[in-house]
């Protein structure tokens, strides 16, 4: 009889747990169906052309959950004081975000202040203000290795290899962190490591793992042309019929990686989103509009 008792009790003990992982089986499936449906929302950037009304910020609640997102359309490489700064900094205190999210993979270091922060960009800035106030900051780009083996695939490791490094060569000249030659020939020279680091990472070698080699690199596509004038107008993932040939080149990557990471960010803040969590995420404005019905189509 004891021994039936204890079976008994046993059982019973088991039955709540065993209850509860179910139930939570059966929320955690309905809340991917229901990010995958809304998935299908999401905007090609091959077929969008801006306007007028679009909304580059864009807040949602959810009535089930009680998440809320505020999502930030922030224009990249402003300069330290620019009022940006200042609304990045109102909105944080508005929703009080129980998590934040920055574009791009790179964490801000420790002990800057608020003026190298918007030295840096508006990523670093966001970080900061979250790490004065306790709140996690996570990237938006946590996929990166997973894009580069889709765009290493369909435009080759060298092409993909200039984009990337040039890109953030144009975002920091454009930001006028760069004051000599000296100092750019530095900067990139980092930006070449970073990227030979992330391709290493997924078992590619890196085609150029030097400035000289870049150099060369850059040569064999766009003879005669410099790489150290690289314009930021040619990294967006609009094509314009001005365009030069590496910058009609650069825009067709743009689009593809924008279409591979709006997609990324969509499934991180909308599962936050019905999760119930106030997050606050700041992106490149041009994100928001595409991700915008999708991330709408949650909270309906």
């Amino acid at each position: 009889m004891k021994v039936v008792c204890f079976v008994c009790s046993l059982v019973v003990a088991l039955l709540p747990a065993t209850g509860s992982t179910a139930i939570s089986a059966i929320a955690s499936a309905s809340s991917q169906a229901r990010l995958d449906r809304c998935a299908r929302r999401l905007i090609d950037p091959v077929s969008w052309q801006p306007s007028n009304r679009d909304n580059w910020n864009l807040t949602l609640k959810d009535s089930r959950s009680h998440g809320t997102l505020l999502y930030y359309g922030a224009v990249h490489a402003r300069p330290p004081g620019d009022p940006q700064y200042t609304d990045i900094q109102s909105e944080f205190a508005k929703i009080k975000p129980q998590l934040v999210f920055f574009e791009g993979p790179w964490v801000a270091p420790q002990g800057i202040n608020l003026y190298q922060a918007e030295l840096r960009g508006e990523s670093d800035f966001l970080q900061l203000i979250a790490r004065r106030s306790g709140v996690q900051a996570r990237s938006l780009d946590a996929d990166e290795p997973n894009v580069f083996r889709h765009l290493i695939d369909k435009f080759g490791p060298e092409r993909v290899e200039i984009f990337f490094v040039l890109r953030s060569v144009a975002q920091q000249t454009a930001l006028k962190n760069v004051h000599d030659y000296d100092a750019h020939v530095r900067q990139t020279e980092s930006f070449i490591e970073y990227e030979s680091t992330v391709y290493s990472d997924i078992g590619i070698a890196p085609p150029a793992a030097n400035l000289t080699q870049f150099a060369q690199l850059f040569e064999k596509y766009w003879p005669g042309k410099q790489w150290a004038a690289a314009d930021i107008a040619w990294f967006s993932p609009l094509a314009v019929a001005s365009d030069s040939p590496e910058a009609a080149e650069f825009h067709a990557i743009n689009r593809e990686e924008n279409m591979l990471r709006n997609r990324e960010m969509y499934y991180l803040l909308g599962r936050e989103l019905i999760m119930g969590q106030k997050v606050l995420a700041v992106v490149g404005r041009n994100h928001v509009p595409l991700q915008a019905p999708a991330l709408a189509c949650l909270v309906r």
